[in-house]
């Protein structure tokens, strides 16, 4: 009887099952294919995946061949894979362990095996691992006005930093020099008109004071001064010998006299509602002022003591109790006088006007009255500082005493008339240059991108504009020619800082000043 599976044989090659994975041999004239441990058989290398990464995986006769890699550490998480050293990035990557050394990392035992060359790191050794720590206060080059770092390759580096020198005086440019440290040199101001004297007073910055007699022209038929922005002025006068009679002034201390008989006091009360019917101002548009809304008012505040002074406060009706200024006192004084002079044929001078007069030496030798008086109000309201307080104080104070009553004349002003000057033309009775330039009109205001000026004039003639800034320098300076009439110009202002700035139009016989803001252009 045929025994089951049992397959007769000579050889051992008649017993080749044809499974890689058996051991076929002939034992007794019968067969034996007796499995091989461990072997797997297979067709292609994928039927010999075993799943793990450590091992090259191929089919080989039949038999799959998982051949360990040498090296590789199989894992599941990249705890599995610390190889304990410091200077290695430790993966898991597909099964298997990646160290991948850290650049610039080196193996070390002692700091000094992590010496890096740079003088200004500190070079230590952190579990294996070198560290070069930066460290700035190993740079210092002994210049107060450098920044001292130290850069991780470069080494120590040292910046020169300006704002370390700066002394808070803008009389100087503060700049940081690497060597010779912190360098303070002048500034150099310069209004660019001939007849100023420019100055830089420390902690407060350039001023430019007019100063006459650089202007002398060494004709005494000239009345010379020296204009802030216009430069020196030279203007004829004739008629030498003209009449003040009747010009009148009166000292704060006459106007401040309690009425009686036909005294200034009895004067004031009697046509001050009449002269002043909205009060009497002293100070300026913009800064402090001071106002008399009676002519009892007058009377309290008069006369004025103390010191001259820039006033600090807004004042209505005060009394010599309540305010010891001696530069208000003159201010209102003067006031007083030119608006009776104004506002009555009967007061002040018989020819003309008593603001139309001429100061014929001093600070403000070549100013009409009524422009000294205009300062006046400009330096008390705090508008101004071009001069100084004891100078205008002077001048307001010459002036109130000059005519005092009609009956003196102390020869600080002429009564001269002026007459025409080549192209430019002077009124006979002011004494001043008739103005060809009026009607002035700036827009936008404020300013953004440019700004459109608006004006007439009587005459064709060449004007000249120039745009300052609040220190006195000039910024922009044109030249253009008019016609009779209206006349419009643009001024490109996109250059210009933000700020507030002065602009001036000059012809040969008028100069004409407004003020504008430059803001911030909106989109």
């Amino acid at each position: 009887t045929p025994i089951p599976g049992c397959v007769p044989c000579d050889t051992n090659s008649d017993c080749d099952d044809g499974n890689a994975c058996t051991t076929d041999e002939c034992w007794m004239g019968m067969c034996m294919n007796t499995p091989i441990v461990g072997c797997v058989p297979c067709d292609t290398n994928s039927d010999c995946d075993d799943g793990n990464a450590c091992t090259t995986d191929e089919c080989w006769m039949g038999m799959c061949m998982n051949t360990p890699i040498v090296g590789c550490v199989p894992c599941d998480t990249n705890s599995d894979c610390d190889d304990g050293d410091p200077c290695t990035i430790d993966e898991c990557w597909m099964g298997m362990c990646m160290s991948s050394p850290i650049a610039g990392c080196g193996g070390c035992t002692t700091n000094y095996d992590c010496d890096d060359g740079n003088p200004c790191t500190i070079d230590e050794c952190w579990m294996g691992m070198c560290m070069n720590t930066p460290d700035d206060s190993k740079c210092n080059d002994g210049v107060k006005c450098t920044d001292d770092t130290c850069d991780p390759v470069a080494g120590c580096q040292y910046t020169p930093n300006d704002d370390m020198c700066d002394n808070g005086d803008p009389c100087t440019i503060n700049t940081c020099d690497p060597v010779q440290g912190c360098i303070n040199t002048p500034v150099t101001c310069d209004d660019y008109v001939d007849c100023t004297e420019d100055t830089c007073t420390p902690y407060v910055g350039c001023v430019y004071t007019p100063n006459n007699s650089h202007c002398d022209d060494g004709d005494d038929c000239t009345t010379d001064i020296c204009d802030p922005v216009a430069g020196c002025q030279n203007h004829v006068i004739t008629d030498e010998g003209g009449s003040c009679e009747g010009c009148r002034t009166q000292t704060q201390g006459g106007w401040g006299a309690k009425p009686k008989g036909n005294n200034p006091g009895r004067y004031l009360h009697n046509n001050f509602d009449a002269a002043f019917p909205y009060g009497l101002t002293v100070g300026c548009t913009g800064g402090y002022t001071v106002t008399y809304t009676s002519a009892q008012a007058i009377t309290h505040g008069l006369p004025q003591g103390g010191t001259a002074a820039v006033l600090s406060s807004y004042y209505v009706n005060p009394t010599t109790s309540d305010i010891n200024n001696v530069l208000l006192g003159q201010i209102t004084a003067l006031s007083l006088s030119l608006g009776f002079d104004a506002y009555s044929p009967m007061w002040g001078c018989d020819n003309g006007n008593l603001a139309d007069l001429v100061i014929v030496s001093g600070t403000f030798s070549g100013y009409t009255i009524g422009e000294v008086l205009e300062i006046a109000n400009q330096i008390i309201g705090g508008c101004s500082n071009t001069y100084s307080l004891t100078a205008i104080n002077e001048a307001v104070t010459a002036i109130n005493e000059n005519f005092v009553d009609g009956t003196t004349n102390n020869g600080y002003v002429n009564c001269c008339t002026a007459s025409n000057n080549g192209e430019q033309q002077f009124n006979k009775t002011t004494n001043k240059p008739v103005e060809t330039i009026t009607n002035i009109q700036l827009y936008p205001i404020p300013v953004q991108k440019q700004l459109t000026i608006d004006y007439n004039t009587a005459i064709e003639e060449e004007i000249q504009i120039a745009v300052f800034d609040i220190t006195g320098k000039m910024l922009l300076n044109l030249n253009s020619n008019t016609q009779k009439g209206a006349n419009r110009l643009t001024i490109d202002t996109n250059d210009l800082p933000l700020g507030v700035y002065m602009l001036h139009i000059q012809t040969t016989s008028t100069i004409k000043t407004a003020k504008f803001t430059k803001i911030e252009a909106t989109h």
